[in-house]
């Protein structure tokens, strides 16, 4: 199977282990009920190869509404894990809405990582071990494909862009 496609649902599945993880640590039912149908609504959304994107205005605006809501949960509840952690769940089902590149498969890839070290801080309960123990093979399977699917995006001759040191010309004078 085309690494580009199996990358996809690997994708989906470690964004919903992560916010798993967490809504069990944080004993947060409601987070999962909110974060999981729109990571699932944002892939199913987003799919395909490659990936389509939501128009960048509709992206900064939800952004900015998740900026401020946390902005607001800090001032009010102090900054904890749980304010980051929650906060990095809407990142990244907001992030699985802007897919365009590689590097955007690794930063939600990097998000779910951070969000079950926050899970791990958060909680050390036999079900969050549970769900960590089926996440850390998946995250890294996941890792492995996103590399393989960067390489083949790119190309071996495009690690530095054009030649490294030229100037290149874009206009004319």
């Amino acid at each position: 199977m085309n690494p580009s496609r199996l990358l996809q649902p690997v994708l989906l599945l470690v964004a919903l282990a992560s916010i798993s993880a967490y809504a069990i640590a944080d004993a947060n039912p409601a987070l999962w009920l909110l974060a999981a149908p729109g990571a699932f609504a944002a892939w199913w959304f987003t799919r395909g190869t490659p990936p389509r994107a939501v128009a960048r205005p509709l992206i900064n605006s939800m952004l900015l509404a998740a900026v401020g809501w946390a902005a607001l949960r800090v001032t009010r509840d102090r900054f904890e894990v749980e304010v980051f952690s929650e906060f990095v769940s809407l990142l990244i089902v907001i992030k699985l809405l802007d897919r365009v590149s590689s590097r955007d498969d690794a930063q939600v890839l990097s998000l779910s990582a951070f969000l079950a070290v926050g899970a791990m801080l958060t909680s050390n309960s036999f079900a969050l071990g549970m769900v960590l123990l089926a996440l850390l093979p998946l995250l890294m399977f996941a890792v492995l494909l996103q590399q393989i699917d960067a390489a083949a995006r790119h190309g071996p001759g495009d690690r530095f862009g054009p030649k490294h040191g030229s100037v290149t010309r874009t206009g004319a004078g």
